[in-house]
């Protein structure tokens, strides 16, 4: 669940440990709390927290800081990029001022519940519910909702510029590398609509580990319209890790690992696309999309 390695980041080894997400964690952490009063709120989050890391694994930073205090906070971030970026870990951070919090709609009311859990966990600097306005006016249903509509726009571009790209020679490798940088997981977009549509069904996650979501989902009849394709992107997942392992002990060529990436990606964009729009008709309340097709 995560990344789609290069064949030359492979080589390079430029994948990172799981004792690295640890490291960075806490070296960001201790940066948060040295930071304040220019940050005023802020924590790392996601899998490094929850514990189900693992080698193909982003390292996901929200934080707020005073308008005024934009070039410490530049300077901090260029410290912290250069840390992951030795660590070969792709750190994907949301950055906002006090003022340009109160704007955006990039965190929703069910991000109470990240932050509690990142509070309880100690991790959680200053408190973003007094900055992130666009809590309040919204519930988690209508949440998800919203971010399965956008996200199903995202991917279907997403799938054009994949069609377009297998066009040129070469592109294999340019496209894995642009995700990295870009920290796009298509191979990640499953788990994202398993833990939307419980939180649209159910507007709270007691856990939100990616293996609990999938198969919570699985086993709701309610969900049934999406089984075979979320199963089958499920196996794909599971079975290029065991793949990235074999290519980087050296027992597969190149050859082969480029080719089961390219049949791999071929299943999974028109998947994504699938899912991300069953998951639209759903949360739209459109009954039909909890039809199983004949």
């Amino acid at each position: 669940m995560g990344f789609l390695y290069s064949l030359d980041r492979v080589r390079r080894g430029a994948i990172p440990t799981l004792s690295a997400f640890a490291v960075l964690r806490d070296a960001i952490t201790a940066e948060l709390r040295a930071a304040s009063p220019a940050i005023v709120a802020g924590s790392v989050y996601g899998s490094s927290v929850r514990g189900d890391v693992s080698v193909r694994s982003d390292m996901d930073l929200f934080l707020v800081y005073e308008t005024a205090e934009r070039n410490r906070v530049s300077q901090m971030l260029r410290r912290l990029d250069d840390q992951a970026r030795a660590a070969h870990i792709s750190l994907h951070a949301s950055i906002h001022s006090v003022d340009a919090a109160a704007q955006t709609d990039r965190y929703g009311p069910s991000f109470l519940q990240t932050w509690e859990r990142m509070r309880t966990a100690g991790l959680l600097v200053g408190e973003p519910e007094r900055y992130y306005r666009a809590l309040f006016p919204y519930d988690v249903r209508s949440e998800m909702s919203h971010k399965i509509q956008r996200y199903l726009g995202k991917v279907r571009r997403q799938h054009r510029q994949f069609a377009n790209a297998r066009r040129s020679s070469g592109w294999l490798g340019r496209q894995l590398e642009q995700w990295y940088a870009q920290s796009v997981r298509p191979a990640h977009v499953y788990v994202n609509v398993a833990r939307w549509l419980l939180l649209w069904r159910d507007g709270t996650l007691r856990d939100d580990g990616k293996y609990a979501v999938v198969r919570r989902v699985l086993a709701s009849n309610e969900f049934a319209a999406i089984h075979e394709t979320l199963e089958i992107v499920r196996d794909l997942d599971s079975g290029y890790n065991r793949f990235l392992q074999q290519v980087r002990r050296g027992s597969i060529s190149g050859k082969a690992y480029n080719r089961r990436v390219r049949v791999l990606l071929d299943i999974l964009m028109p998947a994504n696309v699938f899912l991300l729009t069953e998951a639209h008709r759903l949360t739209a309340g459109n009954p039909c999309s909890l039809v199983v097709a004949a």
